[in-house]
């Protein structure tokens, strides 16, 4: 009896680190920001059914200047059509994804002066 007493309390002490380790990963995934590179195809993807207007906006304003280093036009051309009212819920998200990502990595590239 003693060694089943013990045996349990391992295995409830094994299923709460379990619990534990599981919810602590999916905090820090989704505070987490995308990468350049996984922004920019999710939301590739999310364009594929916008409307002409906004995929034009998409690869001659975002694709075309993030080519030749605008990230600054390319983030001013993101939040343009962030306001867009055709955009659905999962492209507007996708939108957001791609300018906090684009922010994140300007911030990277050019620390501040001292």
């Amino acid at each position: 009896m003693k060694k089943l007493n013990i045996l349990c309390g391992l295995a409830a002490c094994g299923l709460i680190l379990l619990a534990s380790a599981g919810c602590s990963g999916k905090k820090t995934a989704a505070n987490q920001v995308k990468t350049v590179e996984q922004s920019m195809a999710d939301l590739r993807s999310a364009m594929a059914t916008a409307s002409p207007e906004v995929q034009s906006n998409f690869y001659q304003g975002v694709t075309y200047s993030l080519r030749y280093g605008k990230t600054d036009v390319a983030v001013a051309t993101l939040q343009q059509m962030s306001g867009d009212a055709s955009l659905k819920p999962d492209q507007k998200q996708a939108v957001d994804d791609a300018i906090k990502a684009l922010q994140a990595n300007a911030g990277q590239q050019n620390p501040p002066a001292q």
